[in-house]
């Protein structure tokens, strides 16, 4: 008998598993069958919830990339609008007052400063343009909107990543308990019955 290796994904080790029960069943080995049934349940079981636990971190990644979207999608449309305002406009106040660095400033700012440099963004635009400016009427509560929907979505990101490893440390602790199952059956087996029959009854 030869156990899938570690890394195997736990559905080809429950498929594995679910052989064995069923040629201990068809043998009349029922007790062995139902210990096995246990610890092949809660595998599968245990792997699905670190699928599903994967899924929502892939969603929650999409969630934060979208919303980060909204923020340099914003930003750039602010950008032209001031820098259109005249054929000199990219160079003097106010875009050079919001746009200091150059908007890959804001648009290029890493994770950990995301929402720093957008709050900054929205300080420069608050002092640099008058309260009834366009900008600031218009575009101003969009970036300001994103800013909190990106912190919920990074904070759903944190939460995310936090369960999908606790799963997965829940998985492994859960194939090491069926691969102690399969080898206790299997060395009853060899014991009952030699060798040869008992690995008959493995995948």
């Amino acid at each position: 008998m030869q156990l899938p290796p570690p890394e195997t994904s736990f559905r080809k080790k429950v498929r594995a598993g679910r052989y064995t029960i069923r040629k201990l069943i068809r043998f009349k080995r029922q007790e062995l069958a139902n210990e096995l049934k246990d610890i092949n349940a809660a595998l599968k079981a245990d792997g699905r919830n670190w699928e599903d636990k994967e899924d929502d971190t892939i969603d929650a990644y999409a969630d934060r990339d979208a919303v980060d979207d909204t923020l340099d999608a914003s930003t750039q449309d602010i950008r032209v609008e001031l820098a259109g305002r005249g054929r000199k406009a990219s160079t003097e106040a106010p875009y050079t007052d919001v746009f200091h660095s150059g908007v890959g400033h804001y648009t290029e700012a890493t994770l950990d400063l995301e929402v720093e440099r957008y709050m900054e963004l929205v300080q420069n635009i608050s002092t640099a343009l008058p309260e009834d400016d366009p900008i600031r009427v218009q575009k101003l509560p969009v970036i300001e909107a994103a800013i909190d929907d990106y912190k919920r979505a990074d904070e759903a990101v944190t939460k995310a990543e936090i369960e999908v490893t606790m799963a997965r440390l829940a998985l492994k602790k859960t194939e090491a308990s069926w691969a102690r199952v399969m080898e206790k059956i299997y060395g009853l087996l060899i014991a009952e019955i030699g060798l040869k029959a008992a690995d008959r009854f493995f995948r």
